[in-house]
């Protein structure tokens, strides 16, 4: 099992969502054309988290983006009552997640911080910082780190941590 502390000076490759999963891949760049190769290729270790988190710019002191933005609709589409925010698109999030992936940019892991209630916080090369709260008292899933191919997690609920 790899510490979390593993991820200092990875670079962030891609962020987004799977349903309101929140996830985040760090590792080693690659210069394969092919997107999906990149990724897969440059894909080291990952973040999924399923408790409140936000992504804060620390230079202008705004939220740039948050886990409440999945269920807001996108600039194009009014809210209403039946507002669907599930659908890819649909949402804030997706609105904005592009410029969170933009590939000619590249940002690194520069701190990495776990309070005594294993709230995380990553702070990046370029003023952005990712914190990640555990926001549940029992033994839910929060968050999870793990390494590509590795069978064991770090899985992170309201009760501590946990291995699987």
């Amino acid at each position: 099992m790899d510490s979390i502390d593993d991820l200092l000076n990875k670079k962030l490759i891609k962020i987004g969502r799977a349903s309101n999963l929140f996830w985040m891949i760090l590792g080693i760049s690659s210069k394969s054309k092919n997107e999906l190769e990149r990724i897969n290729e440059g894909a080291e270790y990952s973040i999924h988290c399923q408790s409140p988190w936000r992504i804060v710019d620390c230079i202008e002191h705004t939220i740039k983006l948050a886990s409440a933005d999945m269920y807001q609709p996108n600039s194009k589409i009014k809210w209403s009552e039946d507002f669907d925010w599930e659908p890819k698109g649909n949402n804030l999030f997706d609105e904005k997640i592009s410029s969170f992936n933009q590939k000619d940019i590249e940002i690194r892991v520069i701190d990495i911080a776990m309070s005594e209630n294993y709230d995380l916080k990553l702070c990046f090369s370029n003023g952005l910082i990712f914190e990640c709260f555990v926001d549940i008292s029992i033994e839910q899933e929060c968050w999870r780190f793990f390494k590509k191919g590795d069978k064991n997690h770090l899985v992170i609920s309201g009760t501590g941590k946990l291995y699987q």
